[in-house]
């Protein structure tokens, strides 16, 4: 049985989830469809700062992550799926160009919404959910460095260590998931 659910990024990235959390090995066959199919997701119409686009299923559905979270706005929907889908991309591990391309390109797209790097809030977005969606990406980033995302930072857990928590964002923009 594959992982790829072509009516439901939500519902591949579940299952991916899944298989990791549960330890059950995926083929390899299996973890390349669903490397290619969710970086071919990449910048779609759509897609929240050019990342990885949402299906009409998922749209219409919204989104409960695989901790059981439900985003209450399109726009969290998008963002943290999205965070989501580039995790299990790094999990997946397909070391293909088009794949780490994708994977590349939307890291980078959603970084400059982050707080600025000197502001007291550095390396969070708009809301709790979305911080924890990006860090959680981070947090397997076996092709990301520290340097490529924060580029002054010298380790992302350091980094973080030294923001701040809780506080409204000082980001102009709408919130995403208030």
């Amino acid at each position: 049985m594959g992982v790829v659910n072509k009516q439901s990024l939500n519902a591949t990235v579940d299952a991916i989830d899944e298989a990791f959390f549960f330890s059950r090995a995926l083929s390899k066959a299996d973890r390349v469809k669903a490397a290619r199919w969710i970086a071919g997701r990449q910048g779609l119409p759509g897609s929240y700062h050019g990342m990885f686009a949402l299906t009409k299923r998922d749209l219409e559905r919204g989104f409960q992550a695989f901790t059981g979270d439900r985003m209450r706005t399109r726009a969290s929907t998008s963002h943290v799926l999205s965070e989501e889908a580039a995790r299990a991309l790094i999990l997946l591990d397909v070391d293909e160009a088009a794949v780490r391309e994708a994977l590349r390109r939307a890291t980078e797209n959603i970084t400059p919404h982050l707080e600025p790097l000197d502001g007291p809030r550095a390396g969070f977005y708009c809301c709790g959910k979305c911080t924890v969606s990006y860090w959680r990406h981070l947090a397997v980033g076996v092709w990301i460095t520290p340097s490529t995302v924060w580029p002054r930072a010298s380790s992302t857990s350091r980094h973080a260590a030294r923001t701040t928590a809780g506080g409204a964002s000082t980001r102009s923009g709408t919130p995403c998931s208030r």
